[in-house]
């Protein structure tokens, strides 16, 4: 079974030059986001839900555990198998309890798993039990096979392959006889155990697909099936695990001529392996990798990769998601979809089992089982990012009575709303999407009255129905949503709003959940079923404002990496340092050094996304007394002959610069007083064409390139002693 929870291996640093050089002809695009449609439960709330699980056309095969007989080996375990079918509804309905077992610690105590191959079920739990749906209900099928160490079965094209352990890591292959019952007929033998054998080593992740077994263990090995009983074994090269554990390669999944073996998204995700196996032809790997949490149990079926992960930071601690990639072809995979749960302090799906069938997914977790349906078409509607540098506002639509118009002001083009008589509004013109966020720069200039207030609206349909955030003059932040013209307040807190000073503020409504950010940083969220699609906007209410920046994406905010340096004590190893000296430092906090005065200095870290905003504090401590010197950012690192990047210079100037096969061109520059011993706040931004610098929350620089479309993120030096703080990079 793939319940068991598992530390993800220490892998060595090297392996993460692999994430930042990134793997050739695999995209990244934005994933749909995707809440379940349907969870089923137990017909008995005495059962602790749910371990494995098995999906067909219209049958769900789910586990359970619950204590044993009170009367009996206090430490015993009573498992069992429940059987679920989806009805002409599309409603999943329970329909019997297939097995049940009790086992005690004393004895042994194998897991319970289960696959389904059409009709016809398997239950392993020791014995390997098997049932059949026919017109009439389930009925038992005589079966001889066991494996007592088991923890996975699967099956595919009438056959089943079930784990066992022991001595060592192996698969056992049951076919049924021509007396209809079912027995094992193949045995192979994967790994060896270590330390020898026991009853309590216990097999890992296996899976068949046509002529071809794997078995996960300390090494995956693969068998074909050459002619007749013959079966060639291979050993599967991936990189050496954790001496702690058995680290991912446990976790297995095949079809067609496809492998799939596990690999922490820190270390590049699953690795892909293809004919004739020798190496991984790349990885499934996520943008946001670091963040992404350990992964469990894998799965592989008509070209859909199910990869889960135990926490999703953007949902909440401890909120679970599966990574979806696509591919049409097996062999090249894009990150199409995120499943989440709608209930965000959910356990992790690692922890969990998942299976698919057709575009219908079932995964358990956290004490629940949840279905969630794949969309024929994945793709997601283009960001739309407006700085107003054209100088009109052709593409927006404002409401009767609003005062949009295109102004120049401070060096840069803005949306200025300049009417204090009421309500006004503007949004992009013919948007109407489901999943959605909308952010912008927005300087409040005038109050009409008390309490007047500039925001953010999302899933508007009409003038009596959305989603909302209110800035307002009484020094708070509010999450509104307008029901049929009725106000509710979802959420609120107490925040200081000053005129003249610019705001970053983004509001989201990904499936149920709706959130308010202010300058990169969640202050509000609330779960909410009201509104399902619409349009996003601008919004004031007796308020004038400059409204700049805007960027309207069909995805939430995604943090692809943060480090404060405090938490750790060492420094993250996922930090690459490449020229110059780098080591955590004491000011007044743990900081991240830079001490060489020599030349050059780069730290790189992140995996390659394309729409990126890098923040960081960054004080210089000395100067080289003569010559060029500086300190900055660094977005898009293809290679150390391209990306872009930010320099502080000490002529007092900052300017916003690109690499081009080792070529510099500058950009746009600007004047800035440089001083050693000044915190500076930096914010760089790469969304799609457009370029941005904000030093201390005021925007500074901009351009529109094309030179680099992705990469990943650093800070970088120049004769120049700097310390760095409060690392985050988003995707907005």
């Amino acid at each position: 079974m793939r319940q068991q929870f598992r530390t993800a291996p220490g892998w060595a640093l090297a392996l993460f030059f692999t994430i930042v050089a990134g793997f050739g002809g695999l995209a990244h695009a934005r994933p749909l986001v995707l809440e379940e449609q349907a969870t089923v439960t137990l017909p008995d709330p005495s059962w602790q839900c749910c371990g494995s699980v098995a999906l067909g056309e219209n049958i769900l095969i789910v586990t359970a555990s619950r204590p044993g007989d009170p009367g009996g080996d206090p430490g015993s375990i009573e498992q069992a198998a429940f059987a679920f079918e989806r009805n002409s509804a599309g409603q999943w309905q329970y329909v019997t309890q297939l097995a049940a077992v009790i086992q005690d610690r004393i004895g042994h105590i194998t897991p319970i798993s289960v696959a389904l191959d059409g009709s016809i079920a398997a239950v392993a739990f020791g014995r390997v039990l098997f049932f059949e749906r026919t017109a009439t209900g389930w009925i038992s099928i005589p079966s001889t096979a066991g494996a007592s160490n088991s923890l996975d079965i699967e099956a595919d094209a009438g056959r089943f392959l079930v784990s066992d352990g022991g001595c060592g890591y192996y698969g056992r292959l049951i076919e049924r006889q021509a007396d209809g019952s079912f027995a094992i007929v193949q045995d192979f033998t994967g790994a060896m155990h270590p330390d020898g054998c026991d009853d309590e080593f216990y097999g890992r992740e296996v899976d068949i697909s046509g002529n071809r077994v794997v078995v996960g263990g300390p090494q995956a090995y693969l068998f074909t099936n050459t002619s007749g009983a013959n079966w060639e074994r291979m050993l599967v090269p991936t990189p050496t695990v954790s001496p702690s554990g058995l680290g991912e390669n446990e976790y297995v999944a095949l079809s067609d001529d496809t492998l799939l073996i596990g690999a922490p998204p820190t270390a590049g995700g699953p690795y892909v392996f293809l004919p004739p196996y020798q190496q991984s032809s790349g990885n499934l790997l996520r943008p946001d990798a670091l963040r992404a949490g350990r992964t469990g149990n894998l799965v592989l079926n008509n070209g859909v990769a199910l990869v889960p992960s135990f926490d999703d930071p953007e949902r909440a601690a401890f909120a679970g998601s599966i990574a979806v990639f696509t591919s049409s072809d097996n062999q090249n995979f894009s990150y199409s979809a995120k499943l989440v749960t709608s209930d965000t302090q959910v356990n992790g799906f690692g922890g969990g089992d998942v299976d698919i069938h057709g575009r219908t997914v079932v995964a358990s977790a956290g004490g629940g089982v949840y279905l969630f349906e794949l969309p024929a078409d994945l793709s997601q509607p283009a960001v739309i990012a407006d700085d107003f540098g054209d100088g009109n506002a052709s593409t927006w639509t404002p409401i009767a009575g609003s005062g949009f118009t295109v102004v120049s002001s401070g060096g840069t083009y803005v949306y200025r709303q300049s009417s204090l008589a009421g309500a006004a509004a503007s949004s992009p013109t013919g948007m109407d999407w489901a999943n959605q966020s909308i952010q912008a720069d927005v300087k409040p200039t005038a109050f009409n009255g008390s309490d007047r207030w500039f925001g953010l609206t999302v899933r508007q349909t009409d003038v009596g129905n959305y989603y909302y955030v209110t800035m307002r003059s009484t020094n708070s932040v509010q999450l509104r949503k307008l029901v049929n013209g009725a106000i509710v307040t979802l959420d609120t807190a107490s925040f200081p709003v000053t005129l003249g000073r610019t705001y970053n503020l983004r509001l989201e409504a990904i499936g149920t959940l709706v959130r308010v950010f202010i300058d990169g940083n969640e202050v509000l969220r609330a779960s909410d079923t009201s509104h399902s699609s619409g349009r996003a906007g601008l919004y004031t209410y007796k308020t004038s404002a400059d409204f700049d920046n805007v960027i309207v994406t069909p995805s939430p905010q995604t943090t692809l990496f943060s480090d404060d340096f405090d938490s750790r004590g060492i420094l993250d190893p996922f930090w690459q340092p490449q020229t110059g000296t780098w080591a955590l430092a004491n000011d007044s906090s743990v900081v991240f050094a830079q001490t060489s005065l020599a030349g050059g200095a780069r730290a790189i870290v992140g995996v390659a996304a394309d729409d990126q905003i890098l923040q960081a504090r960054a004080k210089p401590t000395s100067f080289t007394t003569t010559g060029e010197r500086w300190f900055g950012l660094i977005t898009r690192f293809v290679d150390d002959q391209n990306y872009y990047y930010v320099t502080a210079r000490n002529n007092n100037t900052i300017s916003l610069r690109k690499l081009v096969n080792g070529v510099t061109t500058v950009l746009d520059s600007a004047p800035l007083q440089v001083t050693l011993g000044t915190w500076y706040s930096l914010r760089m931004e790469a969304i799609g064409s457009s370029l941005r610098l904000y030093v201390n929350g005021r925007l500074m620089l901009e351009a529109n390139d094309t030179s680099h479309a992705r990469g990943s993120h650093g800070l970088a030096a120049f004769k120049t002693a700097v310390r760095y703080d409060d690392i985050n990079i988003r995707q907005p």
